[in-house]
């Protein structure tokens, strides 16, 4: 059906099952059941829809020390090379994998050529990033970048903002245009995504809502 549709899927998001103490949430909403899939359902998906990049968030776990991610992170990068696939890690806000700098001295010390960084702006912003810290990434370490925007204040509730108020690139406070001058600074070269949870887009039928997302980050890239 892809091919027939002229559409190529550059990785696969989330593989939440891969740090020691992973959590499994009941339910059948798309996050819980993303939360049970297994390595090999992530693995045999990536190879089904033939990308090689696997997008690896910490979800809900949380590991005491940051050597035991170091070391999850790692053993997961040697599994995925050995099928040819890479891995990014995203770091979050709120989870053991705060910010860019975490997220970088973790892919550092794993030492794994096919381990690197998924920028999500929404996360970077929310963390205290500014495009500044992105100029002092190597290049080669941002595999991808998700794309969306935020409010001018943060919610309350970050969950709650983070899975439903979300905004479309050039909609909000961040300063994208800003980041991509970075990331091509840097020489960077990551697959592009966008990750737009908002309350109001889920109401769209789908070929609107994809037009909607498209022409906001054609403009902001």
């Amino acid at each position: 059906l892809l091919a027939d549709l002229g559409l190529r899927v550059t990785d696969i998001d989330p593989h939440f099952n891969w740090l020691p103490g992973s959590v499994q949430l009941p339910g059948d909403d798309v996050i819980a059941r993303c939360t049970r899939a297994t390595e090999r359902d992530v693995f045999d998906l990536a190879h089904a829809v033939d990308t090689d990049l696997i997008n690896a968030p910490p979800g809900l776990a949380m590991p005491e020390a940051e050597q035991e991610i170091v070391d999850a992170f790692g053993a997961l990068c040697e599994r995925a090379a050995a099928e040819d696939l890479r891995i990014s890690l995203e770091f979050m806000p709120f989870s053991r994998v705060t910010d860019l700098a975490l997220a970088r001295r973790i892919v550092a010390a794993a030492g794994r050529d096919n381990g690197g960084i998924m920028l999500d702006c929404w996360h970077h912003h929310r963390a205290g990033g500014s495009a500044g810290d992105l100029r002092e990434l190597p290049g080669p370490m941002l595999f991808a970048v998700q794309l969306d925007d935020a409010l001018p204040e943060p919610m309350q509730d970050v969950m709650a903002e983070t899975l439903n108020y979300r905004l479309l690139p050039g909609e909000g406070c961040i300063d994208l245009p800003a980041y991509v001058a970075a990331l091509r600074e840097i020489g960077a070269a990551p697959v592009c995504d966008v990750e737009v949870f908002k309350d109001a887009l889920r109401s769209l039928p789908a070929p609107e809502r994809a037009r909607q997302l498209f022409q906001a980050c054609e403009v902001v890239l």
